[in-house]
Order: structure tokens, then sequence, then C-alpha cells
């Protein structure tokens, strides 16, 4: 016997006799996920620069396997040679592959840059959150990123790198403490306003400790422009490192790297043009794939942009 109870165990949203949809599938109920990825990819640009990063990295973990040359060996015979079949992208002046230095090049800016943007964005998110929640810190907290922000950071950069002297892990450093500023000062402005919401008042009331409410309320809720800011910041980072490299305070040669490149072929850029161009052509095509990518995450992550 019928209980006159509509039937509404359809599944994935097909219509029953009586029944309704799936209210995940229902019309304007689509998946998080395939929202989040159509709201990324509407704009052709940010595709564009979400396939030209993908080209990137592909270049830089197969680059290696794909060229058959050593990085750093010399060939003197083949100095200067321009782009052909079999030097794609030409030879510098002690005859190393510029194609296969540029995939290596690319391993060693991402990967620092990825380095410097994790290191950063943990100490920005400690720094900021502490700030607002302890207010007795506030002042020095920010009153210290205010004088390092008033130093230019590349400028900021080579002094420090001047004073640590040249090294990898020198450059991290020196480049994580010109970026610190900036990102505290972003985590600090998304956790005043959090400070001041109920749902921290009522942990606050229920006897939660400083640690768990900031790590449990504010930390996952500064997560959003954290990312963004982050996507930026590795741009910027990769525009930093090339330009302490060129001018000889950057990532130590015969290391191959974007800048050491460009510094290189400033010498002989009016007999080989491809040394300056196809080094400065890397630079700008992945800052401007992270560029777009970022504004496509704004897009995802900001309600106000979504909506």
């Amino acid at each position: 016997m019928s209980s006159g109870v509509p039937d509404v165990r359809g599944r994935q949203g097909r219509p029953v006799p009586g029944g309704e949809t799936n209210p995940l599938t229902r019309s304007g109920g689509t998946r998080p996920g395939r929202k989040a990825i159509r709201i990324l990819f509407r704009n052709p640009l940010v595709s564009a620069g979400t396939i030209v990063l993908l080209v990137v990295l592909a270049v830089a973990l197969l680059g290696p396997i794909i060229s058959p040359y050593n990085p750093l060996k010399s060939a003197l015979r083949k100095r200067l040679m321009a782009p052909s079949l079999t030097h794609p992208f030409g030879t510098d002046a002690f005859g190393r592959d510029v194609f296969t230095r540029i995939a290596y090049g690319a391993r060693t800016s991402l990967s620092l840059s990825l380095t410097v943007v994790v290191i950063t964005s943990s100490v920005a998110a400690a720094l900021g959150i502490c700030a607002v929640w302890y207010r007795r810190l506030d002042n020095a907290i920010m009153r210290a990123m205010d004088v390092m922000m008033s130093v230019p950071s590349l400028v900021l950069a080579i002094a420090l790198m001047a004073f640590l002297g040249g090294s990898v892990t020198n450059l991290i450093i020196a480049i994580v403490l010109t970026q610190i500023p900036r990102s505290t000062r972003v985590v600090r402005s998304v956790a005043l306003v959090i400070r001041e919401g109920e749902y921290v008042e009522a942990a606050r009331a229920v006897g939660s400790s400083d640690w768990r409410i900031m790590l449990r309320h504010f930390l996952p809720n500064c997560l959003s422009p954290m990312v963004v800011t982050a996507t930026f910041l590795f741009a910027q980072v990769i525009l930093i490192e090339s330009s302490l490299s060129f001018v000889g305070v950057g990532t130590p040669p015969p290391t191959p790297s974007w800048g050491n490149m460009l510094a290189e072929g400033r010498e002989v850029m009016s007999i080989a043009w491809w040394l300056t161009v196809i080094p400065g052509l890397a630079i700008v095509v992945v800052v401007l794939g992270l560029n777009l990518i970022g504004d496509g995450l704004r897009d995802i992550l900001d309600p106000r942009i979504r909506q």
C-alpha cells in the first residue's frame, strides 16, 4: 500500500514518480569543483596562462631528458652558434646548448621560488595572526614590517647578499626577508575582520585555547587571500632572483639561471641576440602566466566577484 509519501530515492538527480531531483545536481546546484574549474577557465587569458605554466613545468622536468647536452660542459668549437635544428636555441660563448640551460634554469628558478613562497607564506601567516590575536605584539611587529618596507626590496636583497655572501641558501634568506612584510600585512588585514566574528567569540566563551582558535578559525579563513598573494609572490620572486643573478649577487655561476644567462649574453648581444632574447622571453612568459592564474584564483576565491 502506498503511504502517500513521495519516493525521493532517485540517484544522480533523475526524476522518479512523485519525487524530486537530487539537490546537488539540481539546476544551479553544480558540484563545487566543477564550478570552480568553469570559473577559472572562463577567461581565455587565464586558460592561456595555465597552459603556458604547464609547458614551462614540462620543459623543466623533461628538458634534461630530451636534450643530450650537459649544461655545464664547454665546447669552444661550437661557441655562439645561431639557432638551428641541432641547437634549437643556439649556443653561448662557451659552446653550451642554450635550450638545455634554459631547462635547467627553469628548474632553478621554479624550485627556488617555490621554497621562498612556502617559507614566506608560513612566516607571514604566523606573524599576521599573532599580531592580531596578541594585541601587545601588534605595534612591535607592524613597525618592524614598516621599517623593512621602507627600503626597496631589490636594494635590501642586494645589501643582504653582500653581507651574507653568495650561495643559494643565502639567496633564499635574502628574498624571504624582503617579501615577508607585504604578506604579513595582507594576513593581518584579513585576521582583523576574523577577530570580530561571532564564531571567534563563541570559541573563547567555551574555553578554547589560543592556539586552537588561531589554527581552527583564523588560519582556514586566511587561506584564500594567502593563496592569491602567494601566486603573485611566486612571479615576484622569479623577477627578484633573475635581477640579483643579472647583477652578480644571485645564483652563483656556473649554475644555470635565467638571470645568469642574461648577464652572460649582454656582452655579446650585438652578435648573439638569442643569448638575451630567449632567457628574457622565458622570464616574461612565466611571470605573465603566474599573474593570469592569480587573477583566476581571485575570481574563484572572492565571493563578491564569483556572484
